[in-house]
């Protein structure tokens, strides 16, 4: 919860107001507001209470709070669909010991394909591009100033290994049915995110049905990692 007090326990003035803010953690933060946003908001002691700002407050707090633990900064937005993050970090690595990369998309290619031997990191540096969602939902991002994104309709992501025994799907069938909605729904608006594309099947026929599906995709001017 949350603990808002007035500094001035008299009813709202014209002048500047302030509030006292107690977070869940208990560490108090003073806010002041100006005299033009106590006006324009109509902010005062009593309808503090009123309103849900005790909690739109936490959450900027904490918001706050998860970016100085990670790390983390502000990314710039674009329009053009163009991705690039500077030093990206796994934000559920330890940011000690996690090596960040550079990622690029979207400006003179559409289409990214990270290789490497097993437990190389392809899937951490895939789910960097998650960075996406972060920066779309309103939270800094684990990488250095000035990283790039841009603002997708929708983000699709076909990552792990999603076999059912309900459903009777091996990890080929399971793979095979994501990426066919991926493929029915995603448009050039969009961001495919694929991990270990076609596996799960004789490596020739998974590689080629990989290279189609691609090809498909690069056509579609769609951004795909």
């Amino acid at each position: 919860s949350v603990r808002i007090t007035s500094k001035k326990d008299g009813s709202a003035e014209k002048s500047a107001g302030s509030l006292l803010v107690t977070t869940t953690s208990g560490c108090p933060h003073f806010v002041r507001f100006s005299a033009s946003t106590c006006e324009r908001f109509r902010i005062t002691p009593k309808c503090i209470f009123r309103t849900k700002m005790p909690m739109k407050l936490d959450f900027i707090f904490a918001k706050a709070g998860l970016a100085i633990d990670m790390n983390a900064s502000r990314p710039l937005f674009n329009n053009e669909h163009y991705i690039q993050i500077r030093k990206g970090r796994h934000p559920l690595l330890d940011k000690k010991k996690v090596v960040p990369i550079d990622i690029t998309l979207g400006k003179d290619f559409d289409l990214l394909i990270v290789t490497g031997p097993n437990t190389g990191g392809k899937t951490v540096s895939l789910k960097t591009g998650l960075f996406t969602l972060m920066g779309q939902s309103g939270l800094h991002i684990p990488a250095l100033d000035r990283s790039e994104l841009s603002v997708f309709t929708e983000v699709y992501a076909d990552i792990g290994d999603e076999q059912s025994i309900e459903q009777n799907l091996s990890t080929f069938s399971a793979h095979m049915t994501n990426t066919i909605s991926i493929l029915e729904h995603a448009d050039e608006n969009s961001l495919c995110l694929f991990d270990e594309l076609g596996a799960g099947t004789d490596p020739t026929e998974g590689a080629a049905l990989a290279i189609a599906i691609l090809k498909h995709l690069h056509h579609r001017s769609i951004r795909t990692m």
